[in-house]
């Protein structure tokens, strides 16, 4: 495994979530360490905030994820969500009234 800088690294992760964003875990501590876990491969980052916009740090890419994955089994995943049958009926709902779907989840 090879680290890469974070400023290299982060690009590459977010060129791949966009590409496909469903099926994402993104697990952190408080120290800084995340596990970024794609649908078919993932990372190990190391980061730390210099502000709120801005990180240095490193991290790997993790080629078989399968071990790692297991870890967030259960685990709510990231990207696109079906909505539910209720919030679907309040979209349509209050689109209907209102014409606008402006502040329509709280």
């Amino acid at each position: 495994m090879v680290t890469e800088p974070i400023e290299s690294l982060m690009p590459k992760i977010m060129k791949r979530y966009n590409s496909r964003p469903v099926g994402w875990n993104v697990l952190r501590d408080y120290k800084g360490n995340f596990l970024v876990l794609g649908p078919s491969d993932g990372y190990m980052l190391k980061m730390i905030p210099l502000n709120p916009q801005e990180h240095i740090g490193v991290g790997i890419k993790i080629d078989d994820s399968y071990e790692m994955r297991r870890l967030v089994e259960g685990a709510p995943s990231y990207g696109f969500r079906p909505l539910s049958t209720n919030q679907t009926e309040r979209l349509v709902n209050h689109k209907l009234k209102r014409k606008s779907l402006i502040f329509v989840f709280s």
